[in-house]
């Protein structure tokens, strides 16, 4: 059996003085995030800092980047859908627009 530990999210020493936050110490930085990794027999366990575990066959380690890239994609979207709504937001507010839900069409103010 091969195992790995691999550390990620490295805190700044800002976020560390700032915040006061204790991570996952590893060659004199400070981690929020910590991975075990065991490789046993085409199999691959992932195990997070807190004991959660993923099993995986080895067929599906790229499948598992793919679903990650989604992922991360998901959350870009959905970061820009939440600032543009904000915009509009502000916008409507500036021109004095109100939306009616009821009737649903706006109404100038």
């Amino acid at each position: 059996m091969t195992t790995k530990t691999i550390y990620f999210g490295m805190y700044s020493p800002a976020d560390l003085d700032e915040m006061g936050i204790e991570g996952f110490k590893h060659n004199g930085n400070e981690y929020e995030y910590r991975m075990d990794i065991y490789l046993e027999d085409g199999f691959m366990r992932i195990t997070d800092s807190i004991g959660r575990m993923i099993p995986l066959d080895m067929t599906h380690y790229a499948d598992l980047a793919v679903a990650l890239d989604m992922a991360s994609s998901l959350q870009e979207l959905t970061n820009h859908r939440n600032k543009l709504d904000e915009v509009l937001a502000n916008g409507r507010t500036t021109v004095g627009l109100e939306f009616d839900s009821e009737m649903d069409e706006f109404i100038v103010n």
